[in-house]
């Protein structure tokens, strides 16, 4: 479990440091939900996440990005 909660905490920071305010990554298994506070929603930045995520933690992990525009 703290394995699990460390791995969530170092994704968050890691994009934050992409230039979001706000990030939450769900983690469940191989199952990642990542959502972020951004101005607007674009696929390429969802793909930009996904390819961060997966690079942390293997390409057989399932990422979904969600994007709460920023009001």
């Amino acid at each position: 479990l703290n394995e699990l909660a460390a791995k969530e905490e170092m994704l968050e920071n890691l994009i934050k440091s992409m230039n979001y305010e706000d990030v939450l990554v769900k983690a469940d298994g191989a199952n990642v939900k990542v959502v972020v506070k951004a101005e607007e929603q674009s696929k390429a930045e969802a793909n930009k996440i996904i390819r961060e995520v997966m690079n942390e933690l293997g390409t057989q992990a399932l990422v979904a990005v969600e994007f709460q525009v920023s009001k």
